[in-house]
């Protein structure tokens, strides 16, 4: 006899409002390895590896960009960037422009970058690094400094890091990370929390999963073990504390909480959902968004300790996604792996939360102030 389906476990929840907006195919094509940032008012996506249609690989990177604005709905080019093309670099937002930063072209990393900005559609040339040519570094945007951490080149995986200053046009090595915690060639991340940089690394859960860094002290604080089996996905810096996204070995997804005045992490929730491989996360003014490679999707919303549904949307069909907060939506990417076709990447998505949802609208029970005391200090 034919075995009865699984029933679907977010059957029951409730679903948040909101809609889906399709994203108009940018001008760039389809493409591999290019890096995306929110820039204040629009997406800027910059460089990669080019496909033609049906998957057949053009061995040739890119240099040029475009920005898709939402609320003309329309794309744009840009001006031509002093970089050599390459795939993979990162980016990140200073209020002003768009910092563009190392990557690699057939196997070969750099370490250049430059400094794109909008208002009057010219780049210029970011000074040179002290940091060796390196691929897939983790990069977090202070307030002040653009910092640069780990990542790794042909030899292996690099330990060191630095940050750029673009008032002065200039750069500085910052201290090393405690115990190796940068000695990760893939899955490093960082984001700017609270005062301080959160470095985390996916895949550590029984040692010390990250560290936050102080920019003013220039000195490190390690993160306590989660102490499970459990394989980290992310952690994100939420209001009064961090949230570890974490898979056990059925593919469940488990939060945790660190929070202000604890020293270890404490379960918050399982959740409602049968696997969650193949997921991005992204921390937005109303919740914890999951988005997976099917059709539906999902948000904690950690104040009210409660799961919801997102509307039925698309099908991101492919190996990860590149999700975007804007502060009013979540733009959505498939992506394909560097070195397959893009055969299932999706277009770009938009999904704009209700005008009521604001910050803080959802919550139930508030979240204390700081998630820095709990940090252990770095030892000697």
């Amino acid at each position: 006899p034919t075995p009865a389906a699984s029933p679907d476990p977010t059957a029951g929840l409730d679903e948040i409002a909101g809609e889906w907006i399709a994203v108009p195919p940018s001008p760039l094509g389809r493409r591999v390895g290019s890096v995306s940032a929110w820039i204040g008012d629009s997406l800027l996506r910059w460089g990669g590896q080019v496909w033609k249609d049906g998957g057949t690989f053009l061995p040739a990177v890119k240099s040029d960009g475009a920005i898709y604005r939402p609320t003309e709905g329309e794309w744009r080019e840009i001006a031509p960037s002093p970089l050599p093309a390459r795939q993979r670099p990162i980016a990140v937002w200073t209020g002003e422009k768009a910092l563009v930063w190392g990557g690699e072209a057939d196997g070969a990393p750099y370490n250049d970058g430059a400094a794109y900005d909008p208002a009057i559609d010219r780049w210029r040339p970011m000074a040179p690094s002290p940091l060796a040519p390196r691929i897939g570094p983790a990069a977090v945007w202070t307030g002040r400094e653009l910092l640069i951490l780990g990542g790794f080149d042909l030899a292996g995986p690099r330990s060191d890091a630095a940050a750029y200053d673009p008032a002065q046009d200039a750069w500085r090595q910052i201290a090393p990370a405690p115990d190796g915690l940068l000695q990760a060639a893939w899955d490093l991340g960082a984001e700017w929390a609270n005062g301080a940089v959160l470095v985390w690394v996916a895949g550590k859960s029984d040692l010390a999963p990250g560290a936050l860094y102080d920019t003013d002290a220039d000195s490190w604080r390690l993160l306590p073990g989660i102490g499970s089996a459990s394989f980290l996905h992310r952690i994100v810096p939420v209001p009064g504390g961090l949230l570890a996204v974490t898979l056990d070995r059925g593919g469940r997804l488990h939060l945790l909480e660190l929070a202000d005045g604890e020293s270890h992490w404490a379960p918050v929730s399982i959740a409602p959902l049968s696997s969650a491989w193949r997921i991005s996360v992204e921390w937005t003014d109303v919740g914890l968004v999951v988005v997976n490679n099917s059709a539906t999707h999902w948000l904690y919303e950690p104040g009210a300790d409660q799961w919801l549904r997102l509307p039925d949307g698309p099908a991101f069909d492919a190996w990860w996604q590149d999700t975007l907060w804007t502060g009013r939506e979540l733009i959505i990417s498939g992506r394909s792996p560097n070195n397959a076709p893009p055969r299932r990447e999706a277009p770009d998505w938009a999904f704009r939360f209700a005008p009521n949802l604001d910050s803080g609208a959802l919550s139930r029970r508030p979240w204390r102030d700081s998630p820095l005391a709990a940090a252990t200090p770095r030892p000697g």
